[in-house]
């Protein structure tokens, strides 16, 4: 009948914490997907959004971007926009939050190149050849 109180009172606590929502974000909360894709063309547009829990610092840093990207509050999440680098490669972002960092990794991809083959030089028209005796007139004097 003990271990029957023990497991309740157990099960209730569990509950309790797990259903009851945080009031800020924990860092096991933390976001790793904040960037809008996972791969991006040189100089293609970055969007960053947060909620709105989050204490961070005002900008989204990385070697991938062509420069830092300033985060705006709005009054449902905070957000950017910035540009790629034009080196392709894999890049982390990273934003100084009170409660840790955030992470995420993206690729910036090469540029798809397309090689067009040099044009061709005109085939020779055919030699045409006469056909049947030559022409030379009607064979009168005049």
């Amino acid at each position: 009948m003990k271990g029957t109180k023990r497991t309740t009172a157990a099960l209730t606590i569990l509950a309790a914490v797990v259903l009851t929502p945080a009031a800020t974000a924990q860092p096991g909360d933390v976001p790793r997907d904040f960037l809008d894709q996972a791969e991006y063309a040189p100089g293609g547009v970055v969007k960053i959004e947060l909620g709105p829990l989050y204490n961070c610092a005002p900008e989204a840093t990385s070697a991938g971007f062509a420069a830092p990207i300033k985060l705006n509050p709005v009054p449902t999440a905070t957000i950017g926009e910035g540009e790629a680098a034009a080196t392709p490669g894999t890049y982390q972002a990273r934003i100084f939050c009170k409660a840790g960092s955030l992470v995420d990794s993206f690729t910036v991809k090469a540029p798809v190149t397309t090689t067009t083959p040099p044009p061709q030089k005109p085939a020779k028209p055919p030699v045409k050849k006469p056909k049947g005796a030559p022409q030379t007139g009607g064979g009168g004097t005049a």
